[in-house]
C-alpha cells in the first residue's frame, strides 16, 4: 500500500539540517517541458540566502530539447522572473555525485501563486481533482534503456531477450545502479536483458503518483550518473538504433481507496471495477492527444510501428502486448486486474505532464461514465478495416506533428492543464518539430541520443 511505500521513501530521504551540514551543495532538480532534468546548486554555506526559492527566468521551462533558446509562440519569456522553491520532503544523497545533495522544486511568482506551467504542479494539481473523487493514485514507470562503452560508444553486449550472458557483462553496473535506486527511495522489482544491443529493463516498485514520477527523474539521474562511474553512458532514446527494437518507459496506473487497491471487481464486465473500466475507457478517449505528450519526439514514432509491442493501435487488452492499453486477464481463482498498462510512453516526455494528462483523461472518463469497446486480443496490424471498426480500433498517431494537431483539439488536456502551459507546449514541440524537419537525416537521432 501507498503509505508503506511513503515511509520507505522517507527512510531514505535526510532532513534539511543534514543536506546543510558536510555536503557542497543542494541541488534543487526540475524538468522541463521537453523533459530535459535542468537544476540549480545552492552552496551549503548560502542556505539563508535562498529561504524563499531561487529567482530564475520566467522563459526557462519552455527551451527546447536540441539548444538554449526560447521558441516563437510561448507565453512566458525572457522578461520576469520566478522562484524555484526547494521541496524539503525529500532530500536525497547521491553516491554517484558526492558532495551533492537532490531535492524537487516547484515553480511559483514572486506573489507566491503557483507558475501555471509549472510540469510538477500540474500534476499536484490533477492528483488532487483525482483525490476529490476518494482516490489515490499509484504508478510505476517500467523502463528501458541501451548502454555503450563510453570511450568508444559501442554497445556494451549484443544479447537477445533475457540473455544471460548480456545480463553478466554488465552486472558490475546493475548491481551498483540498483544499491544506488534503494539508496534514494526507488524500490527495485525486476531486470533483465532485452532485444537490442546493449538493451536492458529494469522495472521498479509502484508509488504514489508524485512521488512516482519524481522517482522517474531520480531513476534517470541515478542510471546516467552510475554509468559514468563505470566508464559506460546510457541512452534512453525510444529509437536509438534504427533497424533493433526501441526502448520506451511503459506506465502502470492503479487507482486505491482507503489504502486498497479497487480496480478489479469479481462482479464487473472484464473483471474491472466501474471506476477501473471507465477510467481506462477515459484514457483511451483521449490517448491520440496524449501521444504528443506521452511520445514527445519525431524518434518516438519510429518505435510505434506495427508488429512491436510498441502500441502502434488506440486499442484495449486483456495482456494483448499490441495494444496501447493492457489489463490482466483473468482467471478462475486468480488475481484480479489491479492495473492499467499505457505502453504509449517513452523517456522523451516529462513524467509530470504524461501522469497529469493520463490523470486528466481517466478522470474525465470516471465523470462521464464512459464504456470500453470490447477488447481486442489480436494483433490489429493483421486485421482488415472491418475487423478493426468492431473493436472501434485505430492507429494512434504516426508522427509527432499528428499527435500535436490532437492534443491542440482535445479540450479535456486543454482545460486541464490551463491555457498557459497547454499553449507553452505547443510551442515548444512545434518549434523543436520544425528545427529537426529542416536538420540532415538522422540529426535528431544522433543529437538527442544521450540527452534524457
Amino acid at each position: 500500500p501507498i503509505f508503506s511505500l511513503c515511509r520507505d521513501m522517507h527512510r531514505s530521504s535526510i532532513s534539511k539540517e543534514e543536506a546543510f551540514t558536510g555536503n557542497t551543495f543542494v541541488r534543487v532538480l526540475w524538468t522541463d517541458l521537453s523533459n530535459i532534468v535542468r537544476s540549480r546548486a545552492i552552496s551549503t554555506s548560502a542556505q539563508e540566502s535562498f529561504q524563499d526559492g531561487i529567482p530564475i527566468v520566467v522563459g526557462i521551462l519552455s527551451l527546447p530539447n536540441m539548444m538554449d533558446c526560447l521558441p516563437d509562440g510561448a507565453v512566458y519569456g525572457a522578461t520576469g522572473e520566478m522562484l524555484l522553491v526547494p521541496q524539503w520532503d525529500r532530500i536525497v544523497k547521491a553516491r554517484w555525485c558526492p558532495g551533492h545533495v537532490f531535492c524537487f522544486g516547484n515553480f511559483k511568482f514572486q506573489s507566491g501563486d503557483i507558475f501555471p506551467i509549472c510540469p510538477r504542479s500540474f500534476l499536484c494539481r490533477m492528483r488532487d481533482e483525482m483525490a476529490k473523487l476518494g482516490f489515490t493514485v499509484e504508478a510505476a514507470y517500467e523502463p528501458e534503456f541501451c548502454l555503450v562503452h563510453k570511450d568508444t560508444r559501442t554497445p556494451t553486449d549484443e544479447g537477445k531477450y533475457c540473455d544471460s550472458l548480456a545480463m553478466t557483462t554488465v552486472s558490475p553496473f546493475i548491481n551498483e545502479f540498483s544499491d544506488t535506486l534503494k539508496e534514494i527511495g526507488i524500490t527495485p522489482r525486476m531486470y533483465h536483458a532485452e532485444c537490442a544491443d546493449g538493451q536492458h529493463e529494469f522495472s521498479v516498485q509502484h508509488a504514489e503518483v508524485l512521488i512516482a514520477a519524481d522517482n522517474h527523474v531520480l531513476y534517470r539521474q541515478a542510471c546516467h550518473g552510475v554509468a559514468n562511474m563505470h566508464n559506460l553512458e546510457v541512452s534512453f532514446l525510444p529509437k536509438p538504433y534504427p533497424q533493433q527494437a526501441g526502448s520506451g518507459a511503459h506506465i502502470h496506473i492503479s487507482l486505491n481507496k482507503e489504502g486498497k487497491n479497487v480496480f478489479g471487481d469479481h462482479q464487473g464486465q472484464y473483471k474491472l471495477s466501474s471506476s477501473g473500466h471507465q477510467f481506462i475507457a477515459g484514457i483511451r478517449k483521449h490517448l491520440a492527444g496524449i501521444c504528443a505528450v506521452s511520445l514527445a519526439t519525431q524518434n518516438s514514432y519510429a518505435r510505434v510501428q506495427p508488429h512491436s509491442w510498441a502500441a502502434a493501435y488506440d486499442c484495449w487488452s486483456l495482456d494483448n502486448r499490441e495494444a496501447a492499453l493492457r489489463t490482466q486477464q483473468y482467471f478462475p481463482g486468480g488475481p484480479l486486474p489491479t492495473n492499467v498498462e499505457l505502453k504509449a510512453s517513452d523517456h522523451t516526455g516529462n513524467p509530470y505532464l504524461v501522469l497529469g494528462c493520463v490523470l486528466a483523461a481517466g478522470k474525465s472518463g470516471i465523470d462521464q461514465k464512459l464504456s470500453l469497446p470490447p477488447p481486442c486480443q489480436e494483433d490489429p496490424g493483421y486485421m482488415t478495416d472491418a475487423q478493426r471498426a468492431e473493436f472501434k480500433t485505430q492507429r494512434l498517431p504516426q508522427s509527432l506533428e499528428q499527435a500535436l494537431d490532437m492534443f491542440e483539439q482535445d479540450d479535456v488536456l486543454k482545460t486541464a492543464m490551463g491555457n498557459d502551459l497547454h499553449k507553452t507546449y505547443l510551442a515548444t514541440k512545434r518549434f523543436e518539430l520544425a528545427h529537426w524537419s529542416k536538420a540532415e537525416k538522422d540529426a535528431e537521432r544522433k543529437e538527442l541520443m544521450f540527452k534524457f
